[in-house]
């Protein structure tokens, strides 16, 4: 038997008859909070009755059920007055949190099983088992009464010193910094619950920013997860190492380096050591499988920002996947779920279709995103790379290139494009004109700090 509590349930359903009108102020309640599927009639009639503007009283509530045919069904009119002359005042709480209390242990109950089921049928992977059994679990809502209206009474302090503050910090970014100063400005860092895309063709430079990104991030000691897709960590290290070093990576490879490079390897590769950098290179996972490795490592780790390179790479466990548009919608929609879960910022590469290609302007658009819409609805900041070099075959990749980066989609602010810098050997991004924040005059690329010192200048 299911854990519920008959009296608890004939009490709410005859104070509701009582008093017609606190079914406005307690809409939290539905069927699920009822066991009895007698009392889930009842309920469905009342709310029909103050759905069309009536008055769900002893005689209107009578009167719909015997319209409907359900009077035997909920036990006879005997029921329905043995209710209305039971209940008490206006004042329901303590009756409806016990219906919510044992509503909740249902709700385990059945996710329980499920996990149960799904650990016997040894066709399912175990990995796969595991994580929707995290999911299950994670998914069950207390339920409650929700207030979603609030008093500009109530608002006002809070808004007033997030205002204050934004005064007094001249424009520093209140979330989390990118180390790209302009990016940072423009969206005021990342924030907890942001799923955010960086788009470009393939060759265009997507995972290089992403790993731009990263190093920045951990250089100014946010712990930062990386979960690479395409690459091996050892690979990633030493991308980012040459990339810190100003390295080329093909002469490192053939191990033609001189002294002075290879004591700033040294030196960078000791730094990195101490920064809170983690990469996760394991089999491309499902989206089931990739939240739940999040959550563990967040516990574990206390990680603050996490990127996933790239997210056409993420499986979606199961048959019922009928196209790959509607594969990539599920994933989309399982980062941002893992970005609001976790309360962190969510950074992910996307591939462009070739759309752009066969337009004059070959500069990307929102629409080129590959294979689903639900990636420029699902994410609250979008930008595409661009370099003008990757169309010019006559270019031997090697001296520094023009790029840019454009916001092309942000939810909470303006959009615009930075022009960057590629360095192709250090496979690298930096800043080409860092522009003004207060008093500061322009700073070309060639004369721009160190990313230590650009961190400590966002941070004073």
């Amino acid at each position: 038997m299911m854990p519920h509590d008959t009296t608890a349930e004939s009490y709410v359903l005859g104070s509701l008859m009582l008093h017609s009108d606190v079914i406005d102020e307690w809409d939290e309640l539905s069927g699920e909070y009822f066991f009895l599927p007698a009392h889930q009639t009842i309920l469905s009639a009342i709310i029909a009755i103050r759905a069309s503007g009536g008055s769900p009283d002893l005689l209107t509530v009578t009167q719909r059920l015997n319209e409907r045919g359900e009077m035997e069904s909920v036990g006879g009119p005997g029921v329905l007055t043995e209710m209305y002359g039971s209940c008490g005042g206006r004042d329901m709480g303590y009756h409806v949190a016990i219906l919510r209390d044992y509503m909740a242990r249902r709700r385990i109950i059945v996710a329980a099983n499920k996990m149960l089921l799904s650990a016997k049928d040894l066709s399912t992977n175990a990995e796969e088992a595991l994580a929707e059994a995290g999911e299950s679990i994670l998914g069950i809502d207390m339920g409650g009464k929700r207030d979603s209206a609030v008093a500009a009474s109530e608002m006002i302090h809070g808004v007033m010193v997030d205002m204050e503050r934004a005064i007094l910090e001249k424009g520093k970014p209140r979330g989390i910094p990118t180390g790209y100063r302009d990016f940072d400005r423009m969206t005021g860092g990342l924030r907890g619950g942001q799923l955010i895309l960086v788009a470009g063709r393939p060759g265009m430079g997507k995972s290089a920013m992403l790993m731009n990104i990263a190093d920045r991030m951990v250089a100014n000691g946010i712990e930062t997860l990386c979960y690479s897709l395409e690459m091996k960590r050892n690979d990633l290290m030493k991308r980012i190492i040459c990339a810190r070093a100003k390295v080329s990576s093909t002469r490192l490879r053939n191990g033609a380096i001189g002294r002075e490079e290879q004591r700033r390897i040294m030196s960078e590769g000791a730094q990195l050591a101490e920064q809170p950098l983690f990469i996760d290179d394991g089999e491309a996972p499902t989206i089931y499988e990739l939240r739940a490795r999040a959550r563990k490592e967040v516990r574990k780790r206390g990680i603050k920002v996490i990127l996933v390179d790239y997210l056409g790479l993420i499986r979606v466990a199961g048959a019922t996947v009928k196209s790959r548009e509607n594969e990539v919608g599920m994933v989309s929609r399982g980062l941002k779920a893992m970005a609001m879960e976790l309360d962190i910022p969510v950074i992910a590469a996307a591939q462009l279709n070739r759309a752009s290609e066969l337009r004059t302007d070959v500069r990307p658009k929102l629409s080129d995103l590959r294979d689903s819409g639900s990636l420029e609805q699902d994410a609250d900041i979008v930008t595409t790379i661009f370099r003008a070099g990757y169309y010019d075959k006559t270019d031997n990749g090697s001296d520094p290139q023009p790029a840019e980066w454009d916001v092309a989609k942000h939810r909470e602010g303006k959009t615009g494009t930075m022009q960057m810098v590629w360095h192709p050997e250090w496979t690298r991004f930096d800043v080409a004109q860092i522009t003004r924040l207060t008093d500061e005059s322009s700073m070309p690329a060639d004369e721009q700090q160190s990313i230590s010192y650009i961190n400590s200048t966002l941070n004073e």
